[in-house]
């Protein structure tokens, strides 16, 4: 979060914006043996919003988001997409 900060305080001057998307828990190729563990699965529905695991789609939206022309006055920020889970603290 610092450095997205840092970076879009200097960099605004030449009109380049900086933001960071802070993905949660996703489904991929590489953690399916956590998606399939029941007891993982268990702790991540009862800390999260929508209790379930995320598409990579889902975040890809937040991705497009940040790079396309309705973001160009959002600089400086860190958009959590993480199905709640920060809503839980």
């Amino acid at each position: 979060e610092a450095l997205t900060r840092t970076l879009a305080a200097e960099l605004g001057a030449f009109e380049i914006t900086v933001n960071a998307v802070a993905p949660g828990f996703f489904t991929t190729e590489t953690n399916a043996s956590m998606v399939s563990d029941p007891k993982i699965s268990d702790w991540l529905k009862l800390r999260t919003s929508l209790a379930r695991w995320g598409k990579p789609q889902e975040v890809a939206g937040a991705v497009v988001f940040f790079a396309s022309p309705a973001a160009s006055y959002i600089t400086g920020q860190v958009l959590a997409v993480d199905c709640g889970y920060l809503a839980h603290f």
